[in-house]
């Protein structure tokens, strides 16, 4: 009988091989997180803006085909009509008077849009107040005001943010790094 005068090298890894791997990764991790981050900040923006985006172009498309008013405006806190602050959401409803308010038994609403995600906030252009305008489309398809809509959150830095435009003829469109979010240095 032969006798294997190898010997077999054991298998696995040490303590200490383990503990270089474990520290490699923890570094790759924390130049990684606040990247990532700030990705998902601005995906939450562009899905946001896009919905907003969405409810002007229904608005507008819905007062040409109507051929009467339609108004979006953010939703209230309590009760039917137009609120304060587009983080709460936003309606869109028709409006053939004109009020920017809706009558419910009159008016009929068209669409409500949810929340935004918190932390998340709708400003004019400068960043110095929140939006609240309520804009309405005409038959003719204007609004017959310019606007912009900016939204920011906590990640938002100088030009990472996103702007909803709407011209002086109704139409709207997105844009990013078109204005300042509250607390920016620029």
């Amino acid at each position: 009988m032969k006798w294997n005068s190898r010997i077999r090298a054991p298998f696995g890894f040490t303590l200490l091989e383990l503990m270089v791997v474990v520290a490699i990764v923890a570094v790759l991790l924390s130049l990684g997180a606040p990247a990532l981050g700030r990705s998902l900040s601005l995906q939450r923006q562009r899905v946001a803006v896009q919905a907003l985006f969405a409810g002007f172009n229904l608005a507008r498309r819905e007062a040409i085909v109507r051929a009467a008013a339609v108004t979006v405006c953010p939703l209230a806190r309590t009760g039917a009509g137009c609120g304060d602050d587009y983080r709460l959401g936003w309606q869109v409803f028709a409006d053939p008077d004109r009020d920017q308010r809706r009558a419910a038994e009159r008016e009929p609403l068209l669409r409500v849009y949810p929340a935004l995600p918190p932390g998340m906030i709708v400003t004019n252009r400068a960043g110095t107040r929140t939006s609240d305008e309520a804009v309405t489309w005409y038959p003719d398809g204007t609004a017959r005001r310019t606007l912009t809509l900016q939204l920011c959150d906590r990640h938002s830095r100088g030009g990472a943010a996103y702007s909803l435009v709407l011209n002086g003829v109704g139409r709207a469109r997105i844009a990013r790094g078109e204005g300042h979010c509250p607390g920016d240095p620029t």
